[in-house]
């Protein structure tokens, strides 16, 4: 089957050469820019695999470079391979370096290879649908094996957004690019382009869409189950100390323990009693790792650690605020005990109710701890804990650390803001999480509940696939009932074509084969009309020549005719006698029913009557006819603008002045008279029949007039 060839190959090669200087200056500076951005990103988080993809557009940057070597040595095919070749490593080199962007790499980097393939290497389909099969192959390849460990895009809020957008923008440009090339492509690209376009773009976008919705929607279900665990937890801490404060407010009631005669000095022969009672209440309990009493000045009088015993706490929220009523001490580092210490207190008051005492208790870390350490409603790397207002893990983690520095976003937020929210952020260790945190007034300190953002995300990837795998079928469903669909139109125009240029060279005997009935057939039909038409066109030339030189010939004769009179007027040097001359020669000489030339008084305000043919003329000579310029006939309007006026149908003129000396007038004519810019008069032209002048009186009249 004959495939349509362009007629001119050299304009061709000029607009191809054209398109890749435009091409190629926006390819490299994205590239460029491209590379300085992930070189930003490496400094900010370390990712060692952003060198890959950076390594790979750099190669992309030489071989488009490359590319337009061979364009000024008239090689536009070579530097058209080589740009494709550098699309699809750039591409691949995203599929190598990062983890669950397959579905944005694969049918993005397949739709700009099919775009650019179609613009830079036009007819050459075959090549291009070849890099993309193996472009789809390849990525397919590198999702179940890849060579190199992945780092993971959900775990980056910046690359999450950078690659999937920067590849709807490629495929975006490559759009725009292919439609600007839209008139210069085959109609085999054209209709390529379309069909894939149509069935890749609404699957690429509804993806997009979906998956966007799905994350949002899987981090907002994330934080509302961290929110419920936050709330939970704060709940059992302030349970907690609520218990511990009731049972110092048992112990405080025991007048076997405390009462004035301890506190007053005379506890010396009970010290021991009283301290081994409290070691069986906090064995008993197990809430508290000590008790201990103090005086109202702050010392330590009795303690289940006799190390603390004599200590003083004078002037710390302990004695101050104890003394008022019951206090809990926010978590506190204690180089002592090597760990934060959690106190309460209680004033111990006499009888008459006056202070004499302080009753404290150091909380037992371990309870604190195993609250907070329950992962209940936390997933496998969700935790929660406890930082100070000095920024430190007060709490250990589910990893064992502890005494670590949190100033994560979640904990500044809450620590400076003192309320509770919820975000994305970056942990401790620099991991993304989904994170939701609470102010504890009540100990001075942010509890944090936090889940890591890619187990969040982790149902997102069966999505993903199944979108690739969409993608994937749609493309190449697409492309290849495009082909078939493509070619079997294509290949009937481009017959249609061949037979009209064999016509064009003088094959006038041709006719295009007419074997389908749709709209190609149809317009085969047509084309074998016309091409009968211009046979019978061309059989008849020699008359329709023949016919036109009588009418150029008929022309001739009316222009020289006008000479003629012209002639015969400038033979005559009396006004009068030249006025009424030129009226009788051009109606004789164009047999019209009147002439009349009218000349404009000095004052310009009336077009008087001074020649005119007939019996009606000399009545309308004696009666001094005159119309008002610009206002009355015909007449009156071309000597008041000074341009023709033609009425070739005076009944649909409403200028015309219909005069009852001439009733028969049809068609009227009005050429204004000068004498260098000034208008002086008019030749007044009238007739019998409807449309009775042509354009060759109109020119001849107007060559006398002037």
């Amino acid at each position: 089957m004959s495939t349509y060839q362009p007629q001119d190959p050299s304009e061709n090669l000029q607009r191809r050469k054209a398109l890749y200087r435009r091409l190629t200056p926006i390819l490299v500076a994205a590239a460029a820019l491209t590379i300085l951005f992930y070189g930003w990103l490496f400094w900010q988080t370390q990712i060692w695999q952003l060198w890959i993809e950076a390594g790979a557009l750099g190669l992309a940057i030489l071989l488009a470079l490359a590319s337009t070597v061979f364009i000024r040595r008239d090689k536009p095919d070579i530097a058209g391979y080589l740009t494709v070749l550098g699309v699809a490593i750039a591409f691949l080199a995203n599929e190598v370096a990062f983890k669950n962007a397959t579905a944005y790499i694969a049918a993005g980097g397949a739709l700009v290879i099919l775009l650019s393939g179609d613009i830079l290497l036009p007819r050459r389909w075959k090549s291009w649908a070849g890099f993309l099969i193996a472009y789809i192959g390849i990525v397919a390849l590198l999702n179940f094996a890849p060579p190199f460990p992945r780092y993971d895009i959900t775990q980056s809020s910046i690359l999450s957004l950078f690659i999937p957008g920067l590849t709807f923008g490629l495929v975006l440009a490559s759009v725009f690019q292919a439609v600007r090339a839209f008139r210069f492509g085959s109609i085999r690209s054209r209709l390529l382009i379309g069909f894939v376009a149509t069935a890749v773009i609404p699957v690429l976008i509804t993806g997009v869409v979906a998956t966007l919705i799905s994350q949002r929607n899987a981090i907002q279900r994330t934080s509302n189950q961290l929110e419920s665990v936050a709330t939970l937890k704060e709940a059992e801490l302030r349970t907690w100390i609520n218990n511990l404060q009731l049972y110092l407010t048992t112990i405080s009631k025991r007048p076997d323990l405390i009462n004035s005669a301890i506190l007053s000095g005379g506890f010396q022969t009970s010290h021991d009693a009283v301290q081994s009672t409290f070691q069986q209440l906090m064995k008993s309990s197990q809430l508290f790792d000590e008790l201990f009493i103090m005086n109202t000045s702050g010392r330590v009088i009795i303690s289940t650690d006799s190390n603390q015993e004599g200590k003083s706490f004078a002037g710390q929220p302990l004695v101050t605020e104890g003394l008022k009523g019951d206090f809990v001490a926010p978590p506190l580092f204690s180089p002592y005990l090597n760990d934060y210490r959690i106190i309460l207190t209680q004033p111990i008051r006499d009888e008459q109710g006056n202070v004499i005492g302080i009753l404290a208790g150091r909380a037992n870390n371990q309870t604190l701890n195993d609250i907070l350490l329950e992962r209940a409603g936390l997933g496998e790397t969700g935790q929660t804990y406890l930082v100070g207002g000095n920024y430190v893990l007060v709490t250990k983690l589910t990893n064992g650390q502890a005494y670590l520095t949190v100033r994560t976003q979640g904990a500044i937020d809450a620590i400076t803001l003192q309320a509770n929210g919820s975000g994305i952020y970056a942990n401790a260790f620099g991991q993304p999480v989904i994170g939701v945190y609470h102010w504890m007034p009540e100990l001075q300190v942010a509890l944090l509940a936090e889940q890591n953002q890619n187990e969040t995300l982790a149902a997102l990837t069966t999505t993903l696939e199944v979108y690739l795998a969409v993608i994937v079928i749609a493309v190449l469903a697409a492309g290849g009932l495009s082909l078939l669909i493509t070619s079997n139109i294509s290949n009937a125009i481009s017959e249609l074509v061949l037979t009209s240029q064999r016509l064009s060279t003088g094959e006038l005997s041709l006719q295009a084969r007419v074997v389908r009935d749709d709209e190609i057939g149809a317009l085969a039909r047509a084309f074998n009309s016309m091409a009968g038409q211009l046979r019978d066109l061309v059989s008849n030339l020699e008359q329709r020549v023949a016919e036109r030189t009588a009418e150029v010939q008929q022309r001739s004769a009316q222009i020289q005719l006008a000479s003629e009179v012209a002639r015969d007027i400038a033979a005559t040097t009396d006004l009068e006698k030249l006025l009424n001359q030129s009226v009788k020669l051009i109606r004789e000489r164009f047999n019209f029913y009147h002439t009349g030339i009218v000349l404009l008084e000095d004052n310009g305000e009336y077009a008087v009557l001074r020649a005119a043919t007939g019996e009606s003329g000399r009545k309308m000579l004696a009666q001094n006819n005159k119309l008002r310029v610009g206002a009355v006939g015909i007449v009156g309007a071309a000597t008041g603008k000074g341009e023709p006026h033609i009425a070739l149908d005076v009944k649909a003129d409403p200028t015309h002045y219909k005069n009852p000396l001439l009733p028969d007038t049809q068609a009227e004519m009005a050429l204004p008279l000068r004498i260098g810019q000034r208008v002086t008069g008019a030749l007044d032209v009238q007739s019998r029949e409807p449309n009775a002048f042509s354009q060759e009186d109109v020119i001849a009249l107007q060559t006398m007039a002037d």
